[in-house]
């Protein structure tokens, strides 16, 4: 439970362990976020794999074909997350639509080495920004049940046009290196892919706005009922002629449709993802019988007409 830990810095690190690392990076999967599962696993570890190794690649060969290997294998995953069937609308992670910042972080030691007082600059500014970052997000964002860490990478924002500055410095000193600059391309192509199916999202999710719209207003129901905090906000243009009520637990929707028979109110819409709240609403309004006019399928929402019989 969030609760527990929201006014106590660092003690989401109690609760959540190891999987802090594959949150932190890849994301948790909330708020329609993907699960990545073991994938989110291998990701993560490669990426700190990655940039550990970089410190000593310039040195030791072996070290730079493990580093190489690493960038590989967070390449493939991204891939396979960019490309798979499976509805995702967000993503809450540093790495999981910028998998390029594995290799910006990878070439930070070699940027700082040339010596150059503007790039060591733009190297300190990016290394102590995100480690403030990580311990912010990690110590106290991540410590509030509002978001947790889900809201990570907007954090990071400000980072992000550093970090690309430094992936694709002087790029053509790698040219002897075939498999580098390559892999840094590819995950490249990658962030420009999740950006372009992120916009994809959008759009679907504006037609779905827009269907739900239209249908809310067919209903001609005053008064509306949901578990989803984000309705009222999208249901704004109606908010003249209709009111809703958010309820996010069985017990504050069984007192509202208590309340509800008391004022007589005789129908209702009901918008949800949950494909079993009907049932829940009538296993927790025993006290009145519950009729179901109409249902209707958006996507993944479910706008539901509901008339109410007392006993």
């Amino acid at each position: 439970d969030n609760a527990l830990y929201l006014f106590y810095p660092f003690w989401y690190l109690q609760i959540a362990g190891w999987h802090v690392i594959p949150e932190l990076l890849i994301g948790p999967p909330e708020d329609g976020a993907i699960d990545p599962g073991v994938f989110g696993w291998v990701w993560s570890f490669a990426a700190i794999i990655a940039v550990f190794c970089s410190l000593l690649a310039q040195r030791i060969v072996a070290f730079r074909w493990v580093k190489n290997s690493m960038l590989i294998i967070t390449a493939v995953i991204a891939a396979a997350f960019l490309l798979s069937s499976e509805s995702y609308r967000a993503a809450h992670g540093l790495l999981f639509t910028t998998p390029w910042v594995v290799a910006a972080l990878c070439r930070c030691y070699e940027v700082w080495q040339t010596g150059e007082r503007q790039m060591r600059v733009l190297v300190l500014t990016t290394l102590f920004g995100l480690t403030g970052y990580v311990i912010g997000l990690v110590g106290f964002r991540a410590s509030s049940p509002h978001g947790a860490l889900e809201w990570g990478a907007r954090f990071a924002m400000v980072f992000y046009p550093l970090l690309a500055l430094i992936a694709v410095w002087d790029i053509e000193r790698l040219r002897q290196q075939v498999i580098l600059p390559t892999v840094i391309g590819i995950l490249l192509l990658l962030g420009i892919g999740f950006q372009i199916r992120g916009l994809s999202v959008i759009h679907h999710d504006k037609q779905i706005n827009v269907a739900l719209y239209q249908t809310l207003r067919e209903t001609e129901s005053p008064y509306i009922l949901t578990d989803l905090w984000w309705l009222p906000l999208n249901n704004a243009p109606l908010a003249q002629e209709q009111t809703v009520f958010v309820a996010t637990t069985p017990e504050r929707q069984g007192d509202w449709l208590e309340r509800a028979t008391e004022q007589d109110v005789q129908v209702f819409s009901l918008v949800t993802l949950n494909p079993f709240l009907i049932e829940q609403l009538a296993i927790v309004s025993d006290y009145q019988q519950m009729n179901v006019l109409a249902v209707r399928q958006i996507d993944n929402l479910i706008v539901a007409r509901i008339a109410l019989e007392g006993d």
